[in-house]
């Protein structure tokens, strides 16, 4: 991709031509500054293709002067989503009884709690809790 060197003042007045075609006195005015500015700058920006002329005497901008100054799409920016703490619970709990499942019924407690502690990332006193509220105090799962 080529990198175009655009002053300030001419990027500024293609920014303000992207809504339309308008004359250099309106530009000037939208931009609060003098029309020899908005003149002085137009040589450039026609000369490179990025404005032109209508026989009205407005100016307009040119697909290369819209490409210019209108940033390409930027990808989506990712969506964070803060879970409740239901959710997470709940999606905990969940992650909790797939281990269990896996591991199978005849699975020992110490082995179920290293699991949680070790995929879940829980602490001793969580993994051991969530053992007990998923298989009760026999270690079989509760229905």
């Amino acid at each position: 991709m080529t990198t175009v060197a655009v002053s300030a003042t001419s990027r500024n007045i293609m920014t303000a031509l992207v809504a339309g075609a308008a004359l250099s006195k309106d530009v000037a005015t939208t931009l609060n500054v003098k029309t020899v500015v908005v003149t002085g700058s137009l040589a450039g920006l026609k000369k490179n293709g990025y404005v032109e002329v209508q026989a009205d005497g407005k100016l307009v901008l040119t697909v290369a002067g819209m490409q210019l100054v209108s940033p390409a799409p930027a990808a989506p920016a990712p969506v964070t989503v803060v879970a409740t703490t239901v959710q997470r619970k709940g999606a905990m709990k969940a992650a909790a009884a797939a281990i269990v499942t896996r591991m199978g019924a005849g699975a020992l407690r110490k082995d179920i709690v290293t699991a949680f502690q070790s995929e879940l990332a829980m602490s001793a006193a969580q993994a051991s809790t969530y053992h007990y509220n998923l298989c009760g105090a026999n270690g079989m799962w509760k229905a």
